[in-house]
């Protein structure tokens, strides 16, 4: 378990049950029949519907918090392991608590069937670097079912999208009109409650070469002071046509905290119903969409190299995600280029200290 020692020894102390800490959930295994405590529990309604939602504690009774721990009695007597089966995530069957890194990070992308995505995502996936790299992941496919090393994606059959002319009233890209697959994703997302165990949920473009760590970096050291406020992170602040200045959201990156995914979860029919987003792509109807359930903006405009914004080459060591490359070559190429140069970095500080601790000794 994750929990402290004083908390292992509260619940494993409890003779009616032996347990197994799963995220937030306990798992019961081989319970006696002795009486269990019936205190009430402590967890949002929210929590709640999370663990009573999980098929290994069906029929149990959720009686008791101790420390993150729930116990429950009334579950049935067989061992139970705690699984997943979404395709396209590092979870595998376990029966025992995986802790993430703080903060933790839920990574996606959508691929379309046809062209070079697939094969992109795939040496992605064979060198787990990009998405793979993070907490946990899941891929997602539209025109089709496609098989990412022993992964399968989760297709999202929607109509063939078209470019956006904007010379049309209404239309904001010239890019796809991709929305419609994007508010699946995100319904089948909202739905999973995988967002839930964790800090962030980013969705990265195939194209993108994504560094989790860097992100981690910077978001690690603010994660106290967000408190509960709901989140995105805007990347660009780029102007066109002498426009307001004012964060956009790049769909090359898009990073959502907890209660952010939970704001949209909650109004996302609303925003469906009442915004035009029909010649929209989709991040431009995902930040409307947040904006609109009251979600702010975090600046995070240093985090993003995208030619369509603010370019930045790769030997950038700052930058979280660079966009576009679309061959597996050019991806790599600026792959190796920025770890290069982040490795350099590095031992130029080490430099740098050993200079400062001799002078320190004279």
């Amino acid at each position: 378990t994750t929990l402290s020692p004083t908390e292992v020894a509260k619940v494993k102390g409890r003779q009616e049950l032996e347990v197994d800490v799963v995220g937030i959930a306990v798992v019961v295994a081989n319970t006696t029949a002795s009486p269990a405590p019936t205190t009430t529990t402590t967890l949002s309604p929210t929590e709640l519907a999370e663990l009573e939602g999980r098929q290994e504690l069906e029929g149990a009774t959720i009686v008791d918090v101790v420390g993150i721990a729930v116990v429950v009695a009334n579950a049935t007597a067989s061992p139970v392991m705690s699984t997943s089966t979404s395709t396209g995530t590092k979870t595998a069957t376990s029966t025992s608590t995986t802790r993430w890194p703080a903060p933790s990070f839920f990574c996606l992308t959508v691929v379309r069937a046809g062209g070079y995505e697939p094969g992109l995502v795939q040496a992605q996936y064979e060198q787990k670097v990009g998405i793979f790299a993070c907490d946990e992941y899941k891929v997602f496919s539209n025109g089709g079912v496609v098989q990412v090393g022993d992964l399968q994606t989760q297709d999202l059959p929607v109509a063939p999208v078209t470019m956006g002319n904007m010379s049309k009233v209404g239309t904001t890209t010239s890019s796809w009109l991709n929305t419609m697959i994007f508010m699946k994703m995100w319904d089948l997302i909202a739905g999973s409650g995988t967002w839930w165990d964790h800090d962030w949920t980013v969705k990265v473009d195939p194209d993108a070469v994504f560094f989790p760590s860097r992100l981690r970096e910077y978001l690690g050291p603010q994660r106290a002071s967000f408190g509960d406020a709901a989140l995105y992170v805007g990347n660009c602040d780029r102007t066109w046509h002498n426009g307001p200045v004012r964060l956009k959201l790049f769909g090359s990156l898009e990073i959502f905290n907890r209660n952010a995914i939970g704001s949209y979860k909650a109004s996302n029919a609303r925003c469906k119903a009442e915004l035009p987003w029909q010649g929209w792509g989709e991040d431009f109807f995902m930040q409307q969409c947040l904006d609109l359930a009251g979600v702010h903006a975090l600046n995070g405009t240093q985090y993003l190299a995208d030619a369509r914004c603010e370019w930045s080459p790769c030997t950038d060591p700052t930058k979280v995600a660079f966009h576009d490359f679309k061959t597996i070559p050019a991806w790599f190429d600026c792959w190796g280029q920025s770890e290069q140069s982040e490795r350099l970095e590095h031992w130029s500080h080490l430099d740098e200290t050993a200079v400062v601790m001799k002078r320190l000794e004279k």
